[in-house]
């Protein structure tokens, strides 16, 4: 008989306590450098998806005003809009904005304009509480 079947084998299984309580602790400092550098992405986040939904709604006033030969009185006119055909043309819902604030509408020298308040749902601020203006097709700072 061959010795090897007389030794029995070592089998291993599992993890030792070291190698889980490292494994931990890599995934922990992964997690604090990725949540510290998190702020920064939600806040262009919010920015990219507030310029989107200012552009969708100028944009939808845009192309009433080219079916109908006059821009809509307020962003509810837009939602579901239909046109004599009766094809529908809009936004679908009332959007708001990343805060869950309303965008303001208003037609300003026979052009449309769009408002977002910011964060804080008020005039004026600085950072995410900054008013941004959709006047002609592209965002700026008020």
């Amino acid at each position: 008989m061959p010795i090897r079947k007389l030794v029995p084998e070592k089998v291993t299984r599992g993890f030792t306590l070291i190698e889980l309580i490292v494994v931990i602790t890599i995934i922990g400092l992964l997690a604090s450098i990725v949540a510290t550098s998190m702020p920064g992405v939600i806040a262009r986040a919010r920015g990219a998806r507030r310029n989107a939904d200012m552009k969708a709604i100028l944009n939808t006033a845009k192309v009433i005003y080219t079916m109908t030969g006059r821009y809509p009185e307020s962003i509810e006119e837009m939602v579901g809009h239909e046109i004599e055909n009766g094809d529908e043309i809009g936004i679908d819902g009332y959007p708001r904005d990343p805060w869950n604030n309303e965008y303001l509408y208003s037609i300003d020298d026979g052009k449309p304009r769009v408002v977002c308040l910011g964060r804080d749902g008020a005039e004026g601020g600085e950072g995410e509480d900054a008013d941004r203006v959709l006047p002609s097709g592209k965002a700026r700072e008020s």
